[in-house]
């Protein structure tokens, strides 16, 4: 049997596959399993090493999401202004006899935390779980992306069902833009 001889990468080649793969494999395993569930469905738009940047399936692109190994966030962007994030859920795992635990809940709590049979369990209670709970709670029901600012000092933005009550006191600094939240169909139909 011939043994092939492994040669290191030089400073021109790459160190790492440059196919499509999963940074968060746990993540696709657990999505492969439930995306039926979701009433919005994910796009994945971009991934490095550490993570991803994904969006959803006919919501404005203003509103996007990132997931690492310990954290999915969603955020608003908006004319080149970060305006808010609207969902944030992070894990920092620990190993310990039996499993896992979650160091935050650890030190939220006075009593002895849970522990999770495995990594995949803990993250699925407190990442995955969380974030299909609200793309399909909050996120599926709402109508309207409302950006507030007081000009060159605060944002905020919010995902809301109703749009807000237009308030016309000329003393009222914050400035407010209520933009739909989902894609309007343009007409076009692929057969």
């Amino acid at each position: 049997m011939t043994k092939r001889k492994q040669t290191k990468p030089t400073l021109d080649e790459p160190t790492h596959s440059t196919t499509r793969w999963p940074p968060r494999p746990l993540f696709f395993r657990w999505w492969k399993k439930h995306r039926s569930r979701f009433l919005i469905d994910l796009h994945w738009d971009s991934q490095d090493q550490e993570s991803m940047e994904f969006s959803f399936e006919g919501i404005r692109p203003a509103l996007h999401g990132f997931l690492s190994d310990c954290r999915i966030s969603v955020a608003i962007d908006h004319a080149e202004v970060s305006w808010d994030t609207v969902f944030d859920v992070d894990v920092k795992a620990k190993r310990v006899r039996g499993g896992y635990i979650c160091e935050w809940c650890e030190e939220a709590v006075t009593g002895p935390p849970r522990v999770f049979a495995n990594r995949s369990a803990l993250l699925s209670n407190h990442l995955f779980e969380p974030f299909l709970e609200w793309v399909n709670e909050k996120l599926a029901k709402a109508h309207w992306l409302v950006l507030s600012a007081i000009p060159e000092r605060i944002t905020m933005a919010e995902i809301t069902i109703e749009p807000p009550a237009a308030k016309h006191d000329p003393s009222y600094e914050w400035v407010t833009h209520v933009l739909p939240l989902r894609i309007p169909f343009n007409g076009n139909i692929v057969t």
